[in-house]
């Protein structure tokens, strides 16, 4: 995790990130620095998950800093590919 200048977060990272700029700038709006996460060893599912289906079939709410995973997501990301991918 790196803290930034927010300048420079987007500059860095704004081909990867997969955010708009209005809604970077929306989140990040009134702030001089913040902070950017760098996942390494990423692994594309086989199919793109909704966030209502994540919501719905594990629970699962955005953070606004961090969460834990819950144990059934975790198992549903690293070992059942074929029951999300229906």
């Amino acid at each position: 995790m790196n803290k930034l200048p927010v300048a420079q977060i987007w500059k860095q990272f704004a081909k990867t990130a997969v955010v708009a700029r209005k809604d970077f700038d929306a989140y990040f709006s009134g702030l001089a620095e913040g902070f950017a996460l760098q996942f390494a060893n990423v692994e594309a599912l086989p199919r793109p998950l909704a966030l209502s289906e994540l919501r719905e079939r594990f629970g699962f709410q955005p953070p606004q800093s961090f969460t834990y995973a819950s144990p059934m997501l975790k198992k549903a990301l690293r070992d059942e590919f074929s029951s999300v991918s229906h």
